[in-house]
């Protein structure tokens, strides 16, 4: 399976929906003419965990639905994921959601509240650059950048409560870390 068309109104992918698809490029709406980028349209309004998981010629996701969590695993073990553009109302991104993705490089949406566990453990391409907290983050979890090893320096917003004590950066050559707040753990 290279690639899926799917109707424009399409509202839901399932658990699981297209895990260990390795060769899928693209998935795109009977409108959309772009070429091996996985698109998630702007109808979806529910996208379960697991769904791309292992999809591992998955280069490019657009996503263009107004969803506010990337769920849990969505594109873990993607290894050949460049990019993907998130909406800017993503608030939570689940635990693994881009574990291993390890030629990654995303941008961090300014409403961001929330990052789970191993969210991004093993997203070695990613760089300061990529990893900018906004103002709305409260929390993250354990591992949540374990091996990122494009991450040098970063600032945490005053936002910041809950800094999980179980090796957030674990792996990281990290030479300088701002705190704008005290956190707990």
């Amino acid at each position: 399976l290279r690639e899926v068309v799917v109707g424009r109104n399409l509202q839901a992918i399932g658990f699981d929906a297209f895990a260990f698809c390795s060769s899928l490029r693209s998935l795109r709406t009977v409108d959309d003419t772009e070429d091996d980028v996985l698109t998630l349209p702007a109808s979806l309004t529910e996208i379960e965990g697991y769904a791309f998981r292992l999809c591992t010629s998955l280069r490019k996701v657009r996503i263009d639905a107004e969803i506010s969590v990337i769920p849990n695993g969505l594109f873990d073990y993607c290894d050949a994921l460049e990019s993907v553009q998130l909406p800017d109302s993503v608030s939570v991104i689940g635990s693994t959601a881009f574990m291993r993705c390890a030629k990654l490089r995303l941008r961090l949406p300014a409403g961001l509240v929330s990052i789970g566990d191993h969210a991004f453990d093993g997203c070695a391409s990613l760089t300061d650059e990529d990893v900018v907290f906004g103002d709305s983050l409260e929390e993250i979890g354990k591992c949540a950048f374990a091996n990122c090893t494009g991450l040098r320096n970063l600032i945490f917003p005053a936002s910041l409560t809950r800094l999980s004590n179980r090796s957030p950066f674990d792996g990281c050559t990290l030479e300088t870390v701002i705190f704008r707040n005290p956190v707990t753990q």
